[in-house]
C-alpha cells in the first residue's frame, strides 16, 4: 500500500524594510513643520510681517537639517532636505529685504518731512495788509508719528480691527533708529 505523506502548505509573509535613509524621526518631521508653518507657508501667501523674525530661531532649524543630511547617504532624502534649508534660507532672506524695504520708505518720508520743514514759510510774501471778509476756524489735531507713519505706509486700519502690532512694532523701530519719538 502506498502512503501520501500529507501536502505542506506555503505560507507567504510581507514583510516591510524600511531604508535608515527615508526613516525621519519625529523631531525631524517637527523640523521640517515648524519651517513650513513659520517660514515658506507665510512667504507662499506674502504674509511678509507675519515671517518668524527670530534669526536664531531660523539658524538652530537649518542646523537641525544640516546635521541629519550629513547622516544620509539616498540622494533623494538629500535633495529634500537641502529643499528644506534652502527655502528657509529664502524665506529669511525675504524677511530682511522687507524690513528694510519698510526702513527705507519710512527713512525717505522723514526726510521729505524735514524738507517741507525747513523749506515752509520760506517763500511766503503777505499780497494784502488791509482786507476784510469773514474768518472760519478749523480744529486740526496730529497723531503720534508711529500711528502717522503706519498710516502712510499701511493705510487705515480696518473700523473694528484695530492697528497690526507687528507692523508697529517695526514702524517703531525704524522711527527710533532714525532719533525720532514715536509718541511725538
Amino acid at each position: 500500500m502506498f502512503s501520501v505523506a500529507p501536502r505542506a502548505r506555503i505560507v507567504y509573509v510581507n514583510v516591510q524594510v524600511i531604508d535608515p535613509d527615508y526613516d525621519l524621526s519625529a523631531n525631524t518631521l517637527e523640523t521640517l513643520q515648524r519651517i513650513e508653518d513659520n517660514y515658506l507657508l507665510k512667504l507662499v501667501r506674502r504674509e511678509f510681517d507675519g515671517i518668524a523674525s527670530n534669526m536664531n530661531d531660523a539658524l538652530v532649524l537649518y542646523d537641525q537639517l544640516y546635521e541629519l543630511q550629513l547622516t544620509r547617504k539616498s540622494e533623494v532624502v538629500k535633495l529634500m532636505l537641502q529643499l528644506a534649508m534652502d527655502g528657509l534660507q529664502g524665506t529669511m532672506n525675504v524677511y530682511v529685504l522687507y524690513t528694510r524695504n519698510v526702513e527705507l520708505q519710512l527713512t525717505n518720508t522723514i526726510l521729505e518731512n524735514k524738507i517741507e520743514t525747513i523749506l515752509s514759510g520760506k517763500n511766503d510774501k503777505t499780497a494784502m495788509t488791509n482786507a476784510s471778509g469773514q474768518i472760519g476756524i478749523t480744529r486740526t489735531f496730529t497723531l503720534a508719528p508711529l500711528y502717522s507713519y503706519y498710516i502712510m505706509l499701511y493705510g487705515m486700519p480696518v473700523f473694528g480691527v484695530g492697528f497690526d502690532l507687528i507692523k508697529l512694532e517695526l514702524v517703531r523701530q525704524v522711527l527710533l533708529a532714525n532719533g525720532i519719538d514715536p509718541q511725538g
